[in-house]
């Protein structure tokens, strides 16, 4: 189709470590970086540290994802529990605890940085008005739900 956009998305590896995936468009002919999770080589996945970490190496956007919490309040979280990257096994004393089972209170009291690296012990769950406001240049307008 003649004018018609067509995007694919690669894993890029070199000198950003893995940071970007490229998005590639026939009609508008320019490379755009996305920090996939921000930037998790270096900072935990889908927390502030991490976006604001992929937009100084140079991303032009990030890629994050959230579920709901039980109150309705989107919560910035790739998976749909919280053992990977949370302490809610040791802090709460379950497993396979759900996120759209408990409050956005409740889930930023978790520490969803300590498993990455000790320098990001303490690092919160966004929520996701919070991870839109992190980004400078950013405004509601430009997050979309995919």
């Amino acid at each position: 189709m003649e004018g018609a956009v067509r995007t694919w998305a690669a894993p890029v590896v070199g000198p950003r470590h893995r940071l970007t995936g490229i998005w590639l468009s026939s009609h508008r002919h320019r490379v755009v970086s996305f920090g996939h999770r921000g930037y998790p080589v270096i900072a935990p996945e889908n927390t502030l540290p991490s976006f604001r970490l992929a937009l100084t190496a140079g991303a032009d956007l990030v890629e994050l994802d959230y579920h709901h919490s039980s109150d309705g309040v989107p919560v910035v979280l790739h998976d749909t529990d919280l053992d990977r990257t949370t302490d809610a096994p040791e802090r709460w004393q379950a497993r396979k605890v759900r996120v759209e089972t408990r409050t956005a209170h409740d889930l930023q009291t978790l520490d969803a940085g300590r498993w990455s690296a000790p320098g990001y012990a303490g690092t919160r769950l966004p929520l996701l008005t919070e991870a839109s406001g992190s980004t400078p240049g950013q405004t509601g307008e430009q997050w979309r739900h995919t």
